[in-house]
């Protein structure tokens, strides 16, 4: 399949080409049941692009010409605010599909999609994606599960940032990011995640102001320690118990 969508933003990954049945994450996605041979079909109609940092898969308000899935790297998913502000609304990993919803219902992209560093993407173009869909019916309900867990997860976004205090929601998402990111250090857990932070803000739904605020509080603490690229997670436990409302930073 040619490399033909976003020339400018991708570079084509000639060599080492990603095969479907040997992917990490297969057996994790909504491929996993797909016979060997449509595999090897799959494998024939998507192209597999490298993305640098900052660059981006597709904007807010583009056509749906495709789905995503990422390979390595990660991606943030960034949706305009009603004052122009960008909100992250979520963080593509290895394994995850991307741009489905568009495709799907046949309406323009809901948000933007950008390289949080190198991240290599396979993409499948929109009838090829569609077919696959009609002709398996285990992968039709494999997304359908894909999209009914991924509304709870914002459901449950949606229900902390109207209730609960920023200091819990900071709190919760370095819980998060240590479970998708983490990696144990000598004194604590790092996020290997490299998010700014205003991108943080953004996750969160405050000021980036607020943010390093809340973070010097909770190293003072002796909760986290933060360096200029990096985040480590110096007592999960306590900051579990601020999420559960045992703790207080008072």
């Amino acid at each position: 399949m040619a490399n033909v969508y976003n020339k400018r933003t991708m570079t084509p990954c000639p060599t080492d080409p990603i095969r479907c049945e040997s992917c990490p994450t297969r057996l994790e996605g909504i491929f996993s049941t797909l016979p060997r041979e449509r595999l090897r079909v799959l494998d024939q109609c998507k192209a597999d692009n490298l993305y640098h940092k900052g660059q981006v898969l597709f904007e807010e308000g583009d056509p749906a010409r495709g789905v995503y899935c990422v390979y390595e790297g990660q991606v943030k998913l960034c949706k305009s605010g009603s004052q122009g502000r960008p909100q992250i609304v979520g963080i593509a990993k290895s394994g995850t599909l991307i741009g489905h919803r568009a495709v799907l219902t046949g309406k323009s992209h809901g948000f933007t999609a950008e390289s949080l560093g190198d991240a290599r993407v396979c993409f499948v173009e929109r009838p090829t994606f569609l077919s696959l869909l009609s002709s398996n019916l285990s992968v039709a309900e494999s997304l359908l599960k894909k999209m009914a867990l991924d509304l709870d997860s914002v459901e449950d976004r949606l229900m902390d940032i109207v209730e609960k205090p920023v200091p819990v929601r900071l709190a919760r998402l370095l819980l998060s990011l240590r479970d998708s990111y983490g990696r144990p250090s000598r004194k604590g857990t790092e996020i290997t995640l490299s998010l700014t932070r205003e991108e943080m803000a953004e996750m969160i739904g405050t000021t980036q102001e607020t943010t390093i605020r809340l973070l010097s509080q909770f190293r003072q603490r002796g909760l986290v320690r933060l360096d200029h690229k990096s985040i480590t997670l110096l007592d999960p436990e306590k900051l579990a118990q601020l999420v559960e409302g045992t703790l207080s930073l008072e």
